[in-house]
């Protein structure tokens, strides 16, 4: 892993919002979806406005998850 990597992963786990968003996306970016639901999850139930739209994508489309009914 990188050393980036590795700093949002000290950082999410100690609930840094940001951190935990930034981290969704880098799952997502490498279609870990499973893993980007994870950090998402964390950051929406925080109120973090982009992680709440970004785990709605989520559940919409069934990336790591039980798609919506629509």
């Amino acid at each position: 892993a990188s050393a980036a990597k590795i700093l949002y992963e000290c950082a999410a786990k100690q609930g840094h919002l940001e951190a935990q968003h930034t981290l969704g996306r880098y799952h997502v970016r490498k279609m870990e979806y499973g893993k980007a639901k994870e950090w998402f999850d964390l950051a929406a139930a925080e109120g973090h406005a982009d992680s709440q739209c970004e785990l709605g994508k989520l559940y919409l489309y069934g990336y790591g998850c039980t798609p919506i009914a629509t």
